[in-house]
């Protein structure tokens, strides 16, 4: 067997013995950015964790590389890089299957047909329409499985398609030059994988109509901006415990809201937050409540204390005063709780 074809029993196979598998010239010139600090990264953590940065290793391929991850005695496999869209020849791809506890290569197929059936998880399911019908077309043709013929499908249409965030066709048509009846609208496509590896297409969730509200100032400062790059809904990584994610963070996960939409719906959101704070005194009466939001509204509203007399002393005197006290009490609470309630409606 060639040099490509033999599978390695080495530990954490990497980026460089990748390279030089599939016959990368002087990476170190090509990629060199960042080609230091991670060819010994291990080729499994190199494609999960830094996605712009394989893409750009794709690129400088001559062939297209499919990796899967599969672990012991487990016969589906799951999809950790494609890089089918992102080479732009005919090429057949190398299929490569790494283990998922080592990292170490364990299998090279010379078809993607050959590769385990993909284990879609639990993940969003990708329900795909043909690329024919999706681009509005009357002939049908087989879904491209390559960049080159992807390219050519989609001249001439207004559309751009997305793989895994990046977009990887970018067509543009001229004024004017709109079929009459067929909208100018520009279509956003995504394309994915099905359990066979191939390659299938679908209209890319959007947002609705936002409000007038959630459209950002053109404005904006470096710094605001600086703080939407950040991903604000990535799930925690950082030690063994996954956490779900629910509510804008899964909107954003599903692609339903955009990166900027998400980040202006949550700042709009955060100046509905309100807290109160109770005062007592010494017999644990209530004597003051405090209102406070985050769009900087603050209030206070004194509560009259009374004690818990029914009816005590010489002609029910404490009593009658005891319910006076009761009375303006409640009429404390009120006017407290109109002051909340007014607030409210200004934030709505």
């Amino acid at each position: 067997m060639s040099q490509l074809q033999t599978p390695t029993n080495k530990l954490n196979f990497t980026l460089k013995q990748a390279s030089q598998r599939l016959d990368l010239k002087s990476p170190h010139q090509l990629l060199r950015s960042w080609w230091p600090s991670y060819k010994q990264y291990p080729l499994l953590k190199f494609v999960s964790e830094e996605p712009d940065w394989a893409v750009e290793w794709q690129a400088a391929l001559t062939k297209p590389l499919v990796i899967v991850a599969r672990a012991p005695h487990q016969r589906k496999a799951k999809l950790i890089f494609d890089g089918r869209l992102w080479h732009q020849g005919s090429e057949d791809p190398v299929c490569w299957i790494l283990s998922s506890v080592t990292g170490k290569l364990v299998g090279i197929k010379d078809n993607i047909s050959q590769l385990p059936l993909q284990n879609m998880g639990r993940k969003f399911y990708f329900a795909p329409t043909p690329l024919w019908q999706l681009l509005n077309l009357e002939t049908p043709f087989p879904d491209p499985q390559t960049w080159q013929e992807l390219n050519a499908r989609t001249m001439g249409i207004a559309v751009s398609i997305y793989a895994g965030g990046f977009c990887i066709v970018d067509q543009s048509v001229a004024a004017g030059d709109h079929p009459a009846g067929k909208s100018s609208d520009k279509l956003i496509l995504e394309a994915g994988t099905d359990r066979q590896y191939k390659i299938v297409y679908r209209r890319q969730p959007r947002a609705k109509d936002a409000p007038a509200w959630l459209e950002l100032p053109e404005d904006a400062d470096d710094e605001d901006a600086n703080k939407m790059d950040e991903d604000p809904c990535q799930t925690n990584r950082s030690t063994s415990v996954s956490l779900s994610q629910s509510s804008l963070n899964l909107a954003h996960s599903l692609g339903l809201v955009t990166r900027q939409e998400h980040a202006a719906l949550s700042q709009k959101l955060g100046t509905t937050v309100g807290s109160l704070a109770i005062h007592t005194d010494e017999q644990n009466h209530l004597r003051h409540i405090y209102y406070r939001d985050a769009g900087g509204s603050t209030f206070m509203q004194e509560v009259t204390c009374f004690d818990n007399l029914l009816g005590g002393g010489e002609g029910g005197g404490k009593g009658r005063e005891d319910l006076e006290y009761r009375k303006r009490a409640g009429e404390s609470m009120l006017t407290f709780w109109r002051q909340v309630w007014t607030r409210k409606a200004e934030l709505a």
